[in-house]
């Protein structure tokens, strides 16, 4: 679990709990939740580890509808954050 505060705005507290699949894969590899000490069959996204002929990769899924890009560790991760930052009312440019 991880918190934000924003201290500029009156709700500006984000949490984000990321959770790592098990066997069942039922939500994912990796899955999070924006709820402080989300229970581990809870997810608002989702990341599924894929591969190709190539190389391994993830794939995002967000309120149940797939993204079908390739994203790596790092991408994933940046657009994790980026979403985890604007639970908290902060905006990137």
């Amino acid at each position: 679990m991880c918190t934000v505060i924003n201290t500029g705005l009156t709700h500006g507290t984000a949490h984000i709990t990321v959770h790592m699949g098990n066997k069942s894969r039922v939500l994912g590899d990796i899955y999070y939740s924006f709820d402080k000490n989300a229970s581990a069959n809870e997810a608002q996204g989702m990341y599924s580890i894929q591969s190709d002929d190539y190389k391994l990769f993830l794939e995002s899924w967000t309120d149940l509808r797939q993204n079908n890009a390739k994203l790596t560790p790092v991408i994933a991760s940046q657009e994790l954050w980026k979403k985890f930052l604007k639970h908290a009312g902060i905006v990137q440019t």
